[in-house]
């Protein structure tokens, strides 16, 4: 397999979370992501030169509007070993809470989510993220 199919294959989990509906991220595609084409995506940010996505970042300001779902489970990042911030702003239909197992991604630095419907309280588990 490439180097960059088990990228894909994880923001193709993300977007079937954040994007039940699948009419906000169209060009999220497995045809339009292969080779590395997912650093093309709005809302995709890979290291320069590189096909190594360390964003996501999904928000009315980055030009993206209307995602329906759920924050998916770490589970979901699996394969996005250089992922190192995510950013889902201004959704409101973004709705649940705030995965508890998100503690495992460790090497998040840069959590930023804002405006959404996310419910509840944030989980004891994120006091191990540093």
């Amino acid at each position: 397999a490439a180097p960059g199919d088990a990228q894909l294959e994880a923001l193709l989990r993300v977007k079937a979370a954040l994007d039940s509906t699948g009419g906000v991220l169209r060009e999220w595609t497995r045809a339009n992501g292969a080779r590395g084409g997912y650093c093309e995506w709005w809302g995709v940010v890979c290291t320069e030169g590189t096909i190594s996505v360390y964003w996501i970042s999904v928000s009315a300001g980055a030009g993206i509007q209307g995602l329906k779902g759920t924050l998916p489970p770490a589970a979901a990042f699996a394969g996005l070993g250089a992922l190192t911030a995510i950013g889902i702003s201004d959704q409101p239909g973004i709705t649940g809470t705030l995965p508890t197992d998100w503690s495992r991604m460790t090497q998040l630095q840069d959590i930023r989510l804002t405006n959404n419907s996310l419910t509840g309280s944030m989980p004891s588990s994120w006091s191990a993220l540093s």
